[in-house]
């Protein structure tokens, strides 16, 4: 009897595993590394970020809100990197609104934000509740094109599970991921053919982080090919932060508070050739170019592989603008949900699709986490939320060191030489990605319309689980040698 009941167990674990859709244990241990992953990181833009939609709530209570800028540069608070906003207020806005109750909680009642747990925690819900936003579009997207629940669910597990959003969401505690939940949604709206609604998400995504616009671009150039009507829809991308610049060009020290968004051009167009003779050419602005050329040549398509190329379009833009752009690791949450999408969307390159990238994630974390440029907190033992995990265990012992992490680790195991190799993989990756999965692509690919085994999307569900568990190794070494 037992023989035959574990033949039967046996048997549903291989059906389970043959089946197409993403299993109930996956989805449980999707959401324990979620869990984990938002809990226990703490990056310090997290208390920024938070401070300054305080500020937009305490200003506007006192009928002073055009000194924001001016009042957050001279903040003098404990735990707060101190620098100009170098956003536009509308990037923060949506967050300031969702902290109204710590604000209260402070304002009111004397609470210090920064010190409170309960309340650093609320603030970083807000990120997780657009990363839901975005998940939950995702799906409704991934439906909308293929009627499929199983692919959608891949598609939104995938984006769950993002290396990029582990650094984006998760770690860092950016605001990056409220514009791409305003894009995908815009995204929706545009095909369920409410027009309005998506220029209005897509002016609102433009508003919090303008990198969505040259995706936004795309999309017009795709979609409208009467130039008049094209232009006025791509000039309405901007409505919202023109607004927000109208109220404020001359507010106290506006100003001096938007050097970030120079700095995100020239990231965009660091990447190219100079020539002494015509100048330098930026490969990100030529490949953009090329993008809008092919989006406004591209004949009409039946529905369903019109949504297809345009997901594939935003998916190239982004790729574009981070293999050949110099943008802090956390950017790269951009890449989310859209190059996920496109890896699920053709049955056709679906398993090499996930075999190439994992190597890309895997690669790029370990440039990430060598760069002089980003290494400064990319798993580095400082970035531990270790004040709620002594409030969980009071009993831990701690010595604070901020050298300790990924980067003497690993420039111990790898050769300097190596690193250009994993440059040209990561490059040579993401540009096969884009060919083999262009619209229509009339050439045989590596695997052809072969089902993906499971244990293939598990190394692209679990690519950064192995950095987490290293990281919180050398975390618990760490306490040993305090205790010790």
């Amino acid at each position: 009897m037992s023989r035959i009941n574990l033949k039967s167990a046996v048997n549903k674990i291989s059906e389970a595993y043959k089946s197409d859709g993403v299993l109930r244990i996956e989805w449980l241990f999707i959401g324990i590394v979620v869990y984990i992953s938002f809990f226990v990181f703490r990056y310090y833009d997290l208390n920024t970020l938070t401070v300054f939609s305080v500020n937009i709530l305490d200003l506007a209570y006192e009928g002073r809100l055009r000194d924001f800028y001016a009042y957050s540069v001279f903040m003098d608070i404990e735990m707060v990197f101190n620098a100009p906003v170098g956003w536009d207020i509308s990037a923060i806005c949506p967050w300031a609104i969702w902290n109204i109750p710590i604000w209260i909680a402070q304002r009111f009642f004397g609470v210090d934000i920064m010190t409170s747990i309960p309340s650093m925690i609320w603030s970083k819900l807000f990120l997780f509740a657009a990363l839901f936003v975005t998940s939950w579009y995702t799906f409704k997207i991934g439906l909308m094109i293929t009627g499929s629940k199983s692919k959608s669910n891949w598609m939104t597990a995938l984006t769950l599970t993002s290396a990029y959003t582990f650094f984006g969401v998760y770690y860092a505690g950016q605001n990056d991921i409220v514009a791409v939940a305003f894009a995908v949604i815009a995204v929706s709206m545009l095909f369920e053919h409410k027009t309005g609604l998506f220029l209005l998400f897509s002016a609102c995504s433009i508003a919090t982080k303008p990198l969505f616009f040259p995706a936004f671009v795309a999309i017009i150039l795709l979609h409208e090919k009467r130039i008049p009507q094209a232009v006025l829809k791509i000039v309405s991308g901007f409505g919202i932060l023109f607004l927000f610049k109208l109220l404020y060009h001359n507010a106290p020290f506006y100003k001096g508070s938007q050097g970030l968004v120079g700095k995100e051009i020239s990231n965009l167009l660091s990447v190219g050739i100079d020539n002494s003779i015509v100048g330098f050419f930026s490969f990100f602005l030529i490949g953009i170019l090329v993008i809008f050329y092919i989006c406004y040549t591209k004949k009409s398509e039946e529905e369903i592989e019109l949504r297809k190329t345009t997901i594939y379009m935003i998916a190239a833009v982004y790729i574009l603008m981070f293999v050949f752009g110099t943008h802090v690791w956390y950017r790269h949450v951009f890449l989310i949900p859209f190059v996920p999408m496109v890896l699920c969307l053709n049955d056709k390159t679906i398993k090499i699709n996930m075999i190439l990238y994992p190597v890309i994630n895997v690669l790029t974390i370990l440039q990430f986490c060598r760069s002089d440029a980003v290494s400064t907190m990319i798993f580095r033992i400082r970035v531990i939320y270790h004040e709620l995990i002594t409030a969980i265990f009071p009993k831990i012992v701690y010595v604070h060191d901020e050298n300790i992490g990924f980067k003497t680790v690993i420039e111990q195991i790898i050769p300097e030489y190596i690193f250009p190799v994993f440059s040209s993989v990561i490059l040579f990756g993401y540009l096969l990605l884009l060919v083999i999965n262009y619209p229509g692509y009339p050439k045989k690919v590596p695997f052809e319309n072969q089902k993906c085994e499971r244990v293939i999307m598990w190394c692209n569900l679990f690519t950064i689980v192995p950095f987490i568990i290293g990281i919180l190794v050398l975390y618990l070494h760490t306490i040993q040698n305090a205790l010790y």
